[in-house]
This record gives structure tokens, sequence and C-alpha cells, in this order.
């Protein structure tokens, strides 16, 4: 669904066809459903130009600050421009940053999905670490690259509200996010 409706009919796309054929053989591997997506969803935006920009989150793990665990941080996604950035907690005024809150953990699964490619495709890294990366990581992770998509389309899919359900009470609309609030950090991203 995501493919059909993120590129026209005939638009070249030689890796996404390979993106696909790696979802297909992730949905049918038991327990790596929710990586196979998160990958292809990393792959398709990638393809079609809209990869999110994470460099900041680089910089700061290389100089040992933010992303390597020492304590918990709070990063801002803005869908509009595509770019992680450090900033904005909970106190923070109103309109002092913008974008979606996002977790840390968030954070570690984006850079391990921008790590260099390998000869089984883009996200290599992730695969290899699958072990160490905590399925609740893979899901935010997935819900961020989910809603992102959402607002690259201008629309959303009916597919996403079965793949990203409802979590977590209150008032939600079917995708998963709190109705009036892209607050992703406290919806599970």
């Amino acid at each position: 669904d995501l493919a059909y409706h993120t590129v026209l009919p005939r638009d070249p796309h030689p890796g996404l066809f390979d993106a696909l054929a790696r979802l297909l053989a992730g949905l049918q591997a038991t327990g790596t459903t929710r990586r196979a997506l998160l990958e292809f969803q990393w792959e398709l935006l990638s393809e079609i130009g809209y990869r999110p920009t994470i460099e900041g989150a680089h910089a700061e793990a290389s100089r040992g600050e933010g992303t390597g665990g020492a304590g918990p941080g709070v990063w801002r996604f803005d869908p509009h421009r595509g770019t992680l950035q450090r900033g904005g907690g909970r106190g923070a005024p109103v309109g002092t940053s913008e974008g979606w809150r996002v977790r840390e953990e968030t954070v570690r699964v984006l850079m391990s999905l921008d790590a260099e490619p390998g000869p089984g495709g883009a996200t290599v890294a992730l695969v290899e670490d699958a072990a160490m990366v905590p399925e609740a990581s893979i899901e935010r992770t997935g819900r961020l690259l989910s809603e992102y998509l959402r607002v690259l389309m201008d629309r959303d899919l009916p597919t996403r509200g079965l793949v990203y359900s409802r979590a977590r009470g209150g008032a939600e609309a079917p995708n998963g996010v709190r109705a009036g609030n892209t607050d992703l950090s406290t919806n599970g991203s």
C-alpha cells in the first residue's frame, strides 16, 4: 500500500523493488514482522528522497554525547523538514521547538537504520543487532516513520491503522496517535 501511494506509475525505483522483496521475506520469517516493516519504511523514504535527516544525532554520538545511553534525552522530529534535532522537553514553552518529541532509544534505532548500506540492503546494522534492539523501540520507530509518511502523503492509509493499532487508553485516532496531539513520545514513539 505504501509503495503504491508514494511512487508514480513508471517511475523507476529499482531499490524499492529489492526493498519489497526483503519485506516479503521478512514477513514470512517468524518474529521479524515489525523489523521488516520498519526497514521497508526507511528504504522507501530513502528511495523517494525523504529519508529523515539525523546528522545531529550522529554528531552527538561521535562526540560521546546524547545517544550513547548515558541518560535520557529529548529529541524533536520535524515532519515538514524531515529533520531530527535536540530540544524541547515536556516543560518547554509551546512553540520553542518544532515537531514531535522522540525518545532517545528511538533515535538510536534511526541511527542504526542510517548506517552504511551492506550487502543485504540499507539496514543490515539493525538486522545484525536485532537481539539488542527492544521490540518496543522497533514499534515506536515504525510508528514515527509511519506518521511521517502520513504527513508526506497528506493522507492516512487504512493499512496503517491495521499495523499500528490503538496503543494505550485515552482519546486516540484509529492510527494510534492522540487526536489533536502528535506527541509521539507519549504514544509509544
